[in-house]
């Protein structure tokens, strides 16, 4: 019988007590379930928010490195063609140098020759001057007997 009046009374849309405290309190703690729910959502929607911010501002930096980057790059590149070009010129002047050393040692060489020829015609010079110096005694002491042969005689 209990079962007839239940079923006349779900046909009018009512539920014993007993049910109802039960599914009361079942729709309490779904609601509360749901209100939990709702509150991570909106943590979670939060922490996204957050998150996104965060990887907007690190791809911002990201693109910024990249840029960077390249401008190094680009920079290290013309840096090397440049130290390319001053390895050349290096090069080119270290050439010239050996080429200027080489004309310097022989231009000294020259100049040793030459001194060594200048010493050798200073040596022959005083030597003749010393040979004029006996002829000139040499004439002068025919001169003055010369003379006084001369006086002698008169």
């Amino acid at each position: 019988m209990k079962t007839m009046i239940r079923r006349v009374f779900a046909g009018f849309g009512l539920a014993p007590a007993g049910q109802v405290g039960r599914l009361e309190h079942q729709f309490r703690q779904a609601a509360e379930k749901l209100t939990a729910a709702d509150g991570k959502l909106t943590k979670v929607r939060a922490d996204a928010e957050t998150w996104r911010r965060r990887h907007e501002e690190l791809a911002g930096k990201l693109e910024a490195g990249r840029r960077d980057v390249e401008r190094a790059v680009a920079e290290a590149e013309r840096a090397h063609a440049g130290a390319e070009h001053a390895k050349a010129r290096a090069q080119e002047w270290k050439s010239r140098a050996d080429a200027l050393t080489d004309e310097k040692l022989e231009l000294r060489a020259c100049l040793d020759e030459a001194q060594r020829a200048a010493m050798t015609a200073r040596d022959y010079l005083m030597a003749t001057e010393a040979k004029l110096d006996l002829i000139e005694a040499a004439i002068q002491i025919l001169d003055s007997r010369t003379r006084e042969s001369a006086v002698g005689r008169s």
